[in-house]
């Protein structure tokens, strides 16, 4: 009896794994190593993972920090992106929509940001976060390039 219950347990989550493994794949766009040289500042982010069901990320800002992500089924089974600034604990932004080569993940109740987006043109993903600051609206957007190993922007 117990292995029967075991077994529709395991046959009931099969197609929400299935189609958290699809979303993800809806994803892999974002896989790679990405640069950013604007402005004097080097940012970087390398995303990685897929066929786990879940992305994985680091984001680095040269002189100011880093930044863990990930991109995974929560609690309830909905694809969230995670940032974890600093190593600190995970804030979840769920997906709001994807489309193409473009997703964006939101957290209304989150100080800021309140919303990430992510949009691959070619060999340029445009990254950008926004929402609100003391009741201002806020925008901060990065162009970062495909780059082939872990560099910096200085180098040749």
């Amino acid at each position: 009896m117990r292995a029967m219950i075991v077994s529709l347990a395991l046959l009931a989550g099969a197609p929400h794994a299935a189609g958290q493994t699809a979303a993800i794949d809806e994803l892999r766009w974002l896989s790679g190593r990405w640069l950013s040289c604007e402005d004097g500042r080097e940012v970087a982010e390398h995303w990685f993972g897929g066929r786990s069901g879940e992305l994985y990320g680091t984001g680095y800002t040269r002189g100011e920090g880093f930044e863990y992500m990930r991109i995974g089924a929560d609690a309830d089974g909905a694809l969230t992106y995670f940032a974890q600034p600093f190593g600190r604990a995970p804030t979840a932004f769920a997906l709001a929509r994807v489309d193409g080569q473009g997703a964006v993940f939101e957290n209304a109740t989150h100080n800021f940001p309140q919303r990430i987006t992510y949009r691959r043109e070619g060999s340029r993903l445009h990254a950008q976060i926004e929402g609100t600051r003391a009741g201002e609206p806020v925008t901060i957007a990065w162009t970062y390039r495909r780059v082939s190993h872990d560099r910096g922007c200085s180098a040749p």
